[in-house]
């Protein structure tokens, strides 16, 4: 035999003696430890799992009914944002009832559109509730947000004096409203 193969056999049977031998640890020391921690593979969280850990909810709360909110939407009103807002900032945290008969008895043109957006809300809140199975009282739901967008103004030019040409514009809104319960708006107006 050569003398290469004579030190692959022995590094080999040491390997297989190691394997097989059982392990002998130091003692274990009660005292905290005064150097600085090793910074290891296994120590050091890999991305994935931070990611896992930031998504995983503190408390899980399987038993909490969600929010029952109303909100319904009116695009494309043509009327300008600026007289649907005069309407708006009337009925904005008001209870929902009492909102309806302002816009019913208010003189202004806007409150035809905010009245039916108003009355869509109410009702999708009451739809919302009927399908989780939830009660619902519309004595206590209030307009916890009430607020106007402005859409797209449509342009039109009428003929003035001396061939000139102005431009009327046709502004259009989009009007937003939300209701929902008492307790979770908090709001008393």
């Amino acid at each position: 035999m050569s003398e290469n193969e004579t030190e692959e056999t022995t590094a080999a049977e040491t390997t297989a003696a190691e394997a097989t031998a059982p392990e002998t640890t130091a003692p274990e020391t009660t005292a905290p430890e005064t150097t600085a921690p090793e910074t290891t593979e296994a120590a050091a969280p890999t991305k994935t799992a931070t990611r896992a850990r930031k998504a995983a909810p503190a408390t899980p709360d399987f038993f909490a009914q969600p929010e029952i909110v109303g909100k319904a939407t009116a695009r494309y009103v043509r009327m300008s944002p600026n007289k649907t807002r005069r309407v708006i900032d009337l009925i904005r945290g008001m209870p929902a009832v009492e909102a309806q008969a302002v816009v019913k008895f208010d003189p202004h043109a806007a409150s035809e559109p905010v009245g039916k957006v108003l009355n869509s809300a109410i009702a999708n809140a009451e739809h919302l509730a009927h399908v989780r199975s939830q009660r619902l009282d519309t004595q206590e739901l209030f307009v916890s947000e009430a607020f106007v967008d402005e859409g797209p103004t449509l342009k039109r030019f009428r003929p003035r004096a001396q061939g000139r040409a102005y431009r009327i514009r046709k502004r259009t809104s989009h009007i937003t409203i939300v209701v929902a319960p008492a307790e979770e708006t908090g709001s008393t107006r």
